[in-house]
């Protein structure tokens, strides 16, 4: 840049002479505009084009991009000085003036050098032959740099172009009204204020758009984790129709806030089940009319919990209350038809059919893809909208082509009975109840069994799997004597294919303990055949008002835990064995046992950790509250662990609760950020603000002993040469070698730091002479002028000039000391450098 801007200056004409307050005016309200940042489109830029066309008229027009170097410069100085910026840089940022180039060439070729009207076709070159070769250097720049391709570059920087093209109209204003009154333009310093606040303003709002968007979206996979919880098989049917939504949307041209609308109604379309008691949601089996009635109003009841959100959420409220509208208007709630039916409720009805269709339930098998699109063929233009049922059709068709893997998602594996329940859907009910399934085959072994089965009767759904009811559960009498099969009403309702309804009967659990239960059997047939059943029961338990509170508390905090990432939440009785454990942060999983349930802390807990926490641990059941925090044996993971007591309605301690977070990762990220704030990037060495704190409290350890301190100011001799003959990479490695000289020179307890450029500090404490300060100094001296190799065969050898200051008055500061020391060096290098003062 600096090669072809002096070129310019010396080849192309100008018969403008040089003012310099117009060149420093002008420099500086270019700085001022350079600093004030605005979003546009999916970039940001800044309104220097407003001071650029009035350069172009008022300074020797070939030198217009040196004084926009000076005034770039000139703006970013304040990252210079604080240190956010390494000065080195500088250089680098010059490119940023290269976009003057194509004007300047036009306009001086033009002979244009007064503003005016008539010009305006030569303004418009001008203008276009800067967008060309910013265009050009710019993509140039983004696909060497970070790969970006430069279509992609031209498209974002489009924007831009348009922002500087409507205010350089602004700026050829400003530059006639110049030519009537000298130093017009510096009027443009309010308009660049006013710039500067709307940027701003504009910069919150988006910032609080985005949040805006981050918490709706929280808000929906929140409400979709609460029915999740309430419902785990509604829960993972809403996220199975947003996969078939968007895809759906995407293919009918669904874009922009539609799409986004279409996401959220599909994820939250069921979300008025909440309202909905539990035994009519969780029902196996036919609804009676008035229960359908009540489950019909979910669709208006999600619509009134959306609506009070509002915003986005309240308008995907009004798609939620049509997403049972029917084609033909004989659907719920409002009897909607045809196109008056919104066009997102539409396609989440045909998507939420055709994935019900395809999953398994407790009281019925999945289809398969070809048999649901047979039956949604079936019914459109009656249920639902043909032209989407086409749109699906392709879609799944899309889906189940792109892979093996993923046709294999619609394939039953060989051998398996046709409506065999799957045991990944059959981890139900929701935990708030205590209805436990058991899958049962015509011939009375066990297929799967939900959470509250296996927690009830003490087998995994494994050791479960295979065997016989009667065998493994329903073997006994109540007074323990041998029950036969042949006796059994359930082994006879498998065989009949007939159906048993709130039966009372005594099963057993895997420790031999009887429990008395209240059951139904549900029996699938096909052509008359049982091919399929259901047992679903509860137990017939009594629990006193603090058994049942920590019952639901128990539940509350599994729930807790599966919201929360990178924890474990562990709930522990009087003795210490766990009543619920989620999460694997911390926990030792023995694969011996499937749940850690009813065991010990101490056995769970790693070794090291157990002798630290336990204090903690029984303080909770004391009801005392802990904060603490613990480092694995090896030192690589660190956790942040809270206990703290659960108490009853009357105030007493019925459990401990802990929750231990995973806290490695944000620990490392807050070390990272503490070492870039207080050391210097290229060297390592304690940075600026760094060696001032370093040497206020030596200097203030002074005044406590009879020792005393001195500061260093070390300037490295000829590094611009080494600069200019081999680069500034081969600058950057010489001075990382110097740094580690300059540290092996001194003591322990003496401090190098890096002040910018080819300058550092040094703090020498604990000085009961001046004779130790030049010590130091010498050993300084002889570590530099070492020879040393970079990028030349040739041994490379630079100096360095040191001032010193010693600290004699107590009042003295750091800063003060380092001024002293600063012109100690600069009288160090006038001498002619290797030296000190």
């Amino acid at each position: 840049f600096v090669a072809i801007a002096v070129a310019l200056v010396a080849l192309l004409p100008s018969t403008r002479e040089l003012s310099g307050p117009t060149a420093l005016a002008l420099a500086f309200t270019y700085a001022i505009a350079s600093r004030v940042e605005f979003e546009t489109g999916a970039g940001s830029t800044v309104p220097t084009q407003l001071v650029l066309v009035p350069m172009l008229f008022f300074l020797p027009t070939p030198a217009v991009p040196l004084f926009v170097a000076a005034g770039l410069l000139l703006g970013r100085l304040p990252r210079y000085l604080t240190g956010y910026t390494p000065v080195n840089r500088a250089v680098v940022e010059l490119g940023d003036a290269l976009y003057t180039l194509g004007p300047v060439v036009v306009l001086s070729l033009a002979g244009a050098d007064t503003p005016t009207f008539g010009d305006w076709p030569v303004y418009l070159i001008a203008l276009a032959a800067q967008f060309v070769g910013d265009v050009a250097f710019s993509s140039v720049r983004l696909w060497v740099g970070l790969g970006t391709p430069p279509g992609l570059a031209v498209r974002e920087l489009g924007w831009i172009y348009l922002a500087d093209t409507m205010l350089s109209c602004i700026g050829l204003l400003a530059g006639l009204a110049t030519t009537v009154e000298p130093y017009a333009f510096i009027l443009l310093l309010p308009l660049i204020g006013v710039v500067k606040v709307l940027a701003r303003e504009r910069g919150l709002r988006i910032a609080q758009s985005l949040e805006l968007g981050s918490a709706y979206r929280g808000s929906a996979l929140l409400l979709d984790r609460v029915v999740e919880a309430d419902d785990r098989l509604t829960g993972e049917h809403g996220r199975g129709v947003v996969d078939l939504s968007m895809r759906v949307g995407d293919e009918l041209g669904i874009k922009g806030q539609d799409r986004i609308e279409l996401e959220f109604a599909a994820l939250l379309h069921d979300v008025g089940k909440l309202a909905i008691d539990n035994e009519i949601i969780n029902r196996r089996g036919p609804l009676t009319q008035t229960e359908f009635t009540i489950i019909k109003t979910h669709t208006i009841e999600g619509h009134h919990m959306l609506a009070e959100v509002g915003g986005l959420l309240g308008r995907v409220g009004s798609i939620v209350r049509s997403c049972h509208e029917r084609w033909d208007g004989t659907g719920y709630p409002d009897g909607l038809a045809g196109e008056a039916i919104p066009l997102v409720a539409r396609v989440v009805f045909c998507c939420d059919a055709f994935h019900a269709m395809t999953t398994d339930r407790s009281y019925r098998a999945a289809r398969s893809p070809e048999r649901a699109l047979a039956e949604l063929h079936a019914n459109a233009a009656s249920q639902f909208d043909p032209t989407i049922v086409e749109v699906l059709s392709r879609a799944v068709g899309t889906i189940k082509d792109s892979s093996t893997t993923r046709r294999s998602r619609f394939k039953r594996a060989a051998g398996v009975p046709r409506r065999q329940l799957n045991m990944q859907h059959t981890e139900l009910p929701p935990l708030s109840s205590d209805e436990g399934l058991v899958g049962l085959r015509p011939d009375g072994t066990i297929h799967s069994m939900n959470s509250a089965a296996i927690r009830l009767f003490g087998w995994s759904a494994e050791e479960a799997h295979g065997h016989r009811l009667h065998e493994l559960l329903h073997h006994s009498y109540p007074n323990g004597k041998p029950y036969p099969r042949g006796a059994s009403r359930i082994e006879a309702a498998l065989r009949d294919g007939s159906e048993r309804t709130g039966e009372i009967d005594v099963f057993w659990r895997k420790d031999g303990a009887p429990i008395a239960i209240r059951y139904t059997l549900r029996v699938s047939t096909d052509r008359g055949e049982p091919i399929d059943s259901v047992l679903q029961f509860k137990p017939l338990v009594a629990r006193s008002p603090a058994e049942e509170a920590l019952r639901t508390g128990e539940e509350l905090y599994r729930s807790l835990a599966r919201n929360l990432r990178q924890s474990t939440v562990l709930l522990y009785d009087h003795e210490l064995r766990l009543l619920v454990a989620e999460g694997d942060v911390l926990v030792r999983r023995d694969p011996e046992y499937e749940s850690l349930s009813r065991r010990k802390l101490a056995e769970v807990l790693p070794e090291h950790a157990w002798a630290q926490l336990r204090q903690s641990a029984r303080a909770a059941l004391d009801g005392e509250r802990h904060d603490t925090k613990y480092v694995s044996e090896d030192g690589s993971h660190f956790y942040r662990i809270t206990f703290g007591p659960v108490r009853d309605d009357e105030g007493a301690v019925q459990a401990g609760l802990a929750v231990a977070e995973d806290i490695t990762e944000s620990r490392r990220r807050a070390e990272r950020l503490s070492h870039r704030a207080n050391h210097d990037e290229l060297t390592g060495l304690a940075n600026r603000a760094t060696f001032y704190q370093i040497a206020d409290k030596a200097l203030s350890r002074t005044k406590r002993s009879k020792s005393t301190a001195a500061l260093m100011f070390v300037d490295i001799d000829g590094l611009k040469s080494i600069n200019d003959k081999l680069g500034h990479e081969a600058g950057d490695r010489l001075l990382r070698a110097l740094a580690k000289r300059l540290q092996s020179a001194v003591r322990e307890v003496d401090t190098v730091a890096r002040l910018g450029g080819d300058e550092f500090g040094v703090v020498l404490e604990d000085l009961h002479d001046e004779a130790e300060a030049a010590t130091a100094a010498h050993r300084m001296l002889r570590a530099v002028a070492e020879p040393l190799t970079i990028d030349t065969a040739q041994p490379t050898v630079v100096t360095a000039s040191i001032g010193i200051a010693i600290r004699s008055d107590p009042g003295e500061t750091a800063a003060q000391l380092m001024h002293s020391a600063d012109v100690a060096m600069y009288h160090a290098k006038g001498l002619g450098g290797n030296r000190y003062r």
